[in-house]
């Protein structure tokens, strides 16, 4: 178990992981390189983004039984419902709820949505909201995981939820093995990119 000195601070609005005044790179940033959005109307990615912000925030209250539901609008309703049917169908409760990780050794942050107890198994979700899950998924679910694990010891299994506009989801597991190492390679040449930008 890695032991953190100090303890890890997220700045919401830029969306940045400290400890101390070092910053920490996030997962999702290390990763980028396995999306491309070049195709798509920059429009059509921000209004996806704030979809995903939203149903995010809603499912986060739902699930720390903080939500008024009539302050769901109409656009993110039929995603929540998915998410509150996946919660049902599936007895899924998450005992740790966009828990911010840092793993300290390999010198990386990030923020899962949801773990817990999935089919009698410790598990982490990832909750989407998007049209198509990319295989990519896997990667950063590894890193979560294996963050995660550097701090508890235990192995967890990795799923997505996909809400969709039709209040249905669809639910992924990851197990390829050479997924962390894709991470891993990726983390390495953030950091050699960082270390020898000019």
């Amino acid at each position: 178990m890695n032991a953190v000195a100090e303890p890890l601070r997220f700045v919401e609005d830029s969306h940045q992981y400290f400890v101390g005044k070092k910053e920490i790179p996030g997962v999702t940033t290390i990763i980028k390189p396995l999306y491309d959005f070049s195709g798509i109307d920059p429009a059509v990615l921000n209004a996806k983004r704030d979809l995903g912000i939203a149903v995010h925030r809603c499912s986060e209250l739902y699930d720390d039984n903080e939500l008024d539901e009539d302050t769901v609008a109409d656009e993110w309703r039929p995603y929540f419902a998915a998410w509150v049917r996946f919660r049902k169908e599936t007895g899924f409760n998450p005992s740790a709820n966009e828990k911010r990780i840092y793993h300290s050794m390999m010198g990386y942050a990030g923020t899962l949505d949801r773990a817990g107890l999935f089919q009698k198994q410790p598990a982490i979700i990832d909750i989407k909201t998007t049209a198509v899950i990319k295989a990519a998924v896997g990667v950063q679910l590894s890193a979560y995981e294996a963050a995660l694990r550097s701090l508890t010891g235990t192995f967890y299994n990795r799923f997505s939820v996909q809400l969709k506009d039709d209040g249905s989801y669809r639910l992924d597991q990851f197990k390829d093995p050479h997924d962390f190492n894709v991470f891993s390679s990726l983390l390495t040449v953030y950091k050699w990119t960082k270390n020898h930008a000019d």
